[in-house]
């Protein structure tokens, strides 16, 4: 448990640089899936929940929309 907002900072600093390499990996390859899928070009923000899905089912033969109907929605 943090007891500064300091060490709050440092977790949150040390946290993103150990994430960065694999984020910027995730990134490059979400690029690359659009790329084969649709169109080359710049990566837009709307293009990488389409290319996130097909990475993540190419990656681990996961379907979200597979998933949810084992998980209903509650209210």
């Amino acid at each position: 448990m943090a007891t500064t907002p300091q060490q709050v900072t440092d977790f949150l600093r040390e946290l993103a640089q150990r994430a960065r390499p694999f984020a910027e990996r995730d990134l490059t390859e979400i690029a690359r899936v659009r790329t084969n899928k649709t169109r080359p070009g710049r990566l837009v923000g709307l293009d990488v929940g389409y290319a996130s899905e097909h990475l993540r089912q190419q990656r681990y033969a996961f379907s979200e929309q597979e998933v949810k109907k084992y998980f209903p929605r509650t209210r």
